[in-house]
């Protein structure tokens, strides 16, 4: 499985520690670096590394994730898939405003 599909099916979203909304928007107007460290350095290293743990056919993506850390291709694809949840979410709480 790739990273991003398997992101979708882990058990982090926009509640799990480490989350910071700011960060997530932020990354998802530039995909600058520095948010994904922040990120991981604010403990949603902790969220992903537990959820990824409940996953043990995905070996590979845990070496990854235990080697390279927030570099890892899955903590990036979480990451993405959080600024992408927390953008839908405020899409729809805009929407709603109008009603």
């Amino acid at each position: 499985m790739d990273a991003d599909e398997l992101a979708l099916r882990l058990d982090v979203n926009l509640h799990s520690q480490g989350v910071c909304h700011p960060c997530l928007y932020e990354f998802g107007r530039e995909e600058d670096n520095w948010f994904v460290v922040t990120l991981w350095a604010d403990g949603l290293g902790a969220s992903v590394g537990a959820a990824l743990r409940s996953f043990p056919g995905e070996e590979e993506a845990q070496r990854d994730f235990a080697s390279r850390g927030c570099r890892s291709d899955i903590f990036r694809a979480v990451v993405r898939r959080l600024a992408r949840d927390l953008h839908e979410h405020a899409k729809k709480a805009t929407a709603a405003t109008w009603n």
